[in-house]
């Protein structure tokens, strides 16, 4: 009977270890890198991405742009961690701090820069691991003002590229409110994984703004605002909506259900060890 306790006891302590580390990923490698463990790493840090072909970059290459106030990188690395990222934007280099993450498991770097005048500029990320190993990206961008305006989901503005919001309902309306360009015509619509899911209507002669409604499943969308006079684009990259649903990673779920088998096996026992004293 003890040992049958013991054991009871032993699987609801590791259930509740398994919950913890699924809850916090990288806590078991934080605890590991205390002892007398030595990692080797032979692989340069990833750049993470907002879509299948799309990397987690702003601005990139090909890009065009109404103004730039900010450059954004998300980058992963799981052997030794991302321990800087920078960019050089027309031959100036800027360190991005790391705003949101982790910098295993994956995390956004940002840094504020000054405007920027119309045209091209060109652009170099650099991401370093833990052990000096490098990843590349350079490009050329444009700054195009002849364009520009602002986005609005169910009337709140948007106001970052890689801004979230949180809504309990799946219908969503957005609208783009021209502030500069020509009266000519402009084309707005809504992309996710590269394909376009929704567009949106001028609202009248006068309004400057244009106005669609789109119905998603649960769960988190990524998506790119885009408003095209026919020449340029003005667009919102990164964008994610989350409509309560919770998106686990799949060694997050296979950790909670181990946590869950563990404490009910523990559980279980205990309750029989009580039942037969009963009797």
């Amino acid at each position: 009977m003890k040992h049958q306790r013991q054991i009871s006891l032993a699987l609801i302590v590791l259930g509740l270890g398994l919950f913890i580390v699924g809850t916090y990923p990288n806590l078991l490698q934080a605890t590991l890198r205390r002892g007398a463990i030595v990692y080797t790493d032979s692989s340069p840090p990833e750049w993470l991405l907002n879509s299948p072909n799309e990397l987690a970059l702003y601005p990139k290459d090909g890009g065009v742009y109404s103004t730039i106030v900010f450059l954004s990188a998300g980058v992963k690395d799981i052997e030794s961690g991302v321990v800087s990222v920078t960019a050089t934007l027309d031959g100036v280099v800027y360190s991005l701090s790391r705003s949101v993450g982790d910098p295993y498991y994956g995390a956004v770097y940002r840094v504020v820069v000054p405007a920027l005048p119309e045209g091209p500029h060109t652009i170099t990320y650099v991401a370093t691991n833990g052990v000096g190993l490098q990843t590349t990206y350079s490009g050329q961008f444009t700054i195009y003002a002849g364009l520009q305006g602002d986005w609005f989901i169910n009337d709140l503005k948007v106001q970052s590229s890689d801004q979230t919001f949180y809504f309990n309902t799946t219908t969503l309306t957005f609208k783009f409110v021209k502030t500069m360009g020509a009266d000519g015509s402009i084309n707005c619509y809504i992309v996710e994984n590269g394909a376009t899911i929704g567009s949106l209507t001028y609202q009248g002669s006068g309004s400057s703004t244009w106005s669609g409604t789109v119905t998603f499943s649960g769960g988190v969308h990524v998506l790119a605002l885009k408003a095209s006079d026919g020449t340029n684009l003005v667009t919102m990259e990164l964008l994610s909506l989350s409509f309560g649903g919770l998106s686990l990673s799949n060694t997050q779920i296979c950790l909670y259900g181990g946590g869950v088998a563990c404490v009910g096996l523990g559980g279980y026992g205990l309750l029989i060890k009580k039942r037969r004293r009963i009797g």
